[in-house]
């Protein structure tokens, strides 16, 4: 699931020629095959998501049986996926501050920066960053919990 997000941004973003998040970045040893160039990137930002989301799990103990929907509740099915939702996301922004830090190191942004040293290259970086992790969040939490969701519903069809 956490896979299948990038990969549908990127489809939609190539395709309807929307501006291309900072992580959707051609691959230069890829032969240019339609989108092939684009594959790479998009699955390797989704595997940083779905570790975010693994964390997540493990840390809102998301494997438990009643995680699952054994009890028939789909209230304890979305407290659990908000919870490790919500740690999930906790890591993607310390991620991305993490990230932020080693581009930009000590430089001051917005409105920290000298009167004299205009940072507008800087302060654009960090509202597309933003923007992004806004979007990666919504989009994963709406695929994780409509997944979650779902599966609660196949509870003991399967000899769980």
């Amino acid at each position: 699931v956490c896979l299948s997000v990038p990969v549908l941004v990127a489809t939609v973003v190539l395709a309807g020629g929307f501006p291309r998040p900072s992580w959707l970045v051609a691959m230069p040893f890829v032969p240019r095959i339609r989108a092939l160039p684009f594959v790479l990137p998009a699955i390797g930002h989704g595997l940083s998501l779905s570790a975010c989301w693994v964390l997540g799990a493990f840390a809102a103990e998301g494997y438990r049986k009643e995680a699952y929907g054994s009890d028939r509740s789909l209230k304890t099915v979305l407290g659990y996926t908000l919870r490790a939702g919500s740690f999930a996301s906790g890591l993607l922004i310390l991620a991305v501050q993490l990230q932020l830090f080693a581009q930009f190191g000590t430089q001051a942004t917005g409105a920290w920066a000298e009167p004299s040293f205009p940072s507008t290259a800087s302060d654009m970086a960090v509202v597309a960053r933003t923007a992004e992790l806004a979007l990666d969040i919504g989009l994963e939490a709406v695929a994780m919990t409509s997944w979650r969701l779902y599966r609660s519903t196949l509870f003991g069809r399967f000899g769980d």
